[in-house]
């Protein structure tokens, strides 16, 4: 295998892990974005409880 040949299966693999790390970035911003959602729920509902008490549409919720 010559050094061009080499050099062209390096540039392919780093390629191909950078697509990779892209691929799991984007997949853990989502993650993280549905927890915060998912946080803010629950924030709201533990303020609403201390302000009004469990009710029927909390239950719902």
């Amino acid at each position: 295998m010559g050094q061009t040949e080499r050099r062209d299966t390096l540039l392919a693999r780093r390629l191909d892990l950078v697509a990779t790390v892209s691929a799991l970035t984007s997949e853990a911003q989502r993650l993280n974005q549905k927890l915060s959602g998912i946080e803010m729920d629950v924030l709201r509902l533990e303020l609403e409880i201390g302000r009004s008490g469990p009710n029927v549409q909390l239950v719902r919720d």
